[in-house]
């Protein structure tokens, strides 16, 4: 989503690339200059990319005319998967457990905002940032306390984190943001404490090991990016290899509501569905368009919930190509971390059902276009993950086994019965 508000727009990351995600609370000045189509030229103009997660008055935007793409254009924006392993073409192959993009209603992300999509090709030819031999580990930064009794785990979003991308992921010490240069201010509508986003970005930045491809810090302190803008649910800098995400208004006492009895369970998930949908835009994925997929817009709570915690095929050979990631690891891994923690119930069989296709019959291979074939970069087991039994057919690749834990075992796969961000600038 690309917009701004009336007034100057100012930021000190020019010439860089952003993704800013999450709303500002409507100012009483405020009102859109432009529509959505004029305002994302002047935004990319200036290196910034706007994601709104919350709804608006319907008449402030003019509504988007999308049309759920088709089979054959959702099986080009896949591309070809004849030079697959196999293996991959099982994981890789739309079914019914991918379900296609529906049809938008207001204020849905869709029915508000233009998207071009992504194409798998598109990604490819791109200069996306990639993992390399060198450059492996994801480096979590959290910014101030994380309570237990109101907090996701950091320990979990570290765990979440390394399954789902197959990088090694190293949470680094608390940070208590006592320094200045983070900006602190009181918000004069929430009264509550707000940090400046690009000041986190450029302080991140700095930080960077040799080895990281990226470093997050995630806080549940709430987020402003610049003075005339009233808050951010986070923002993304691929020039810095840097992300900061709040988690803060995940809490329904931040706005003075009661909390649901599966409260730690709602937060967990919540915090781990923004956080990998934020580091894959660092590795340069758009909002999927083709699938319900984690990499879908947002543009309100209901519909952020709503969305599932599993990549689409398209986004799916998107991470593998950035990553390497060994697709049938990644899955178990995935397994292991739901088995570990309550509400995850329907993910995991989810994806158990995607491991028992590496036992049913190798698909088809897609000829629908012909694009070149990424390089691909030898697997790095994630450490601590349960190691791989031998490969269930010839042609998959095994990855290397790393220590085993005692408490790690995952379950054996059943083989089935032959059935197959938001943001708008606000005037203070």
């Amino acid at each position: 989503m690309e917009v701004c508000a009336t007034g100057p727009f100012r930021t000190q990351e020019n010439a860089s690339s952003h993704v800013i995600t999450g709303i500002s609370l409507p100012h009483p000045t405020f009102e859109l200059a432009h529509t959505s189509t004029s305002v994302r030229v002047r935004l990319a103009c200036a290196g910034l990319s706007l994601s709104l997660l919350a709804s608006l008055p319907a008449a402030a935007l003019r509504a988007a005319d999308f049309t759920p793409p088709s089979a054959e254009q959702r099986l080009a924006a896949l591309g070809p998967l004849d030079g697959e392993f196999s293996s991959v073409r099982r994981l890789l192959t739309p079914d019914d457990d991918f379900e296609p993009i529906e049809a938008p209603e207001p204020p849905d992300w869709l029915a508000m905002h233009e998207e071009p999509g992504q194409p798998y090709a598109n990604f490819v030819l791109s200069d996306v940032q990639r993992a390399s031999e060198t450059r492996r580990v994801i480096y979590l930064q959290p910014l101030g306390e994380f309570p237990a009794d109101s907090a996701p785990s950091v320990e979990a979003l570290r765990d979440y984190a390394a399954a789902f991308f197959q990088l090694e992921v190293t949470l680094l010490p608390a940070d208590m943001i006592e320094s200045a240069a983070f900006e602190p201010r009181i918000n004069t509508g929430t009264k509550k404490p707000q940090l400046r986003s690009t000041a986190i970005l450029t302080w991140l930045g700095e930080r960077l090991p040799a080895d990281g491809f990226c470093i997050v810090a995630v806080t549940m302190t709430d987020l402003y990016p610049a003075p005339n803008w009233n808050f951010v649910y986070g923002q993304a800098s691929s020039l810095h290899r840097a992300g900061v995400f709040s988690f803060a208004r995940h809490d329904p006492l931040f706005f003075g509501r009661d909390r649901s009895e599966d409260f730690d369970a709602v937060m967990l998930r919540r915090s781990c569905k923004t956080l990998v949908h934020e580091i894959a835009h660092i590795f340069g994925l758009g909002h999927c368009i083709y699938f319900r997929c984690v990499e879908n817009g947002v543009n309100h709570a209901a519909e952020g919930d709503s969305r599932p915690h599993h990549l689409c095929p398209v986004c799916l050979r998107k991470i593998r190509y950035a990553t390497s990631a060994d697709l049938e690891t990644r899955y178990r891994d995935l397994a292991y971390f739901y088995s570990q923690h309550s509400g995850w119930e329907a993910e995991e069989a989810w994806v158990r059902r995607q491991l028992a296709k590496l036992r049913d019959p190798v698909p088809a291979p897609n000829r629908s276009i012909t694009i070149p074939m990424p390089p691909a970069f030898p697997t790095v087991p994630t450490p601590g993950v349960v190691p791989l039994p031998a490969p269930s057919t010839p042609d998959i690749q095994p990855a290397p086994s790393p220590p085993a834990r005692p408490d790690a075992a995952v379950p054996p796969v059943p083989t089935p019965a032959v059935e197959s961000d938001g943001l708008m600038a606000a005037h203070r």
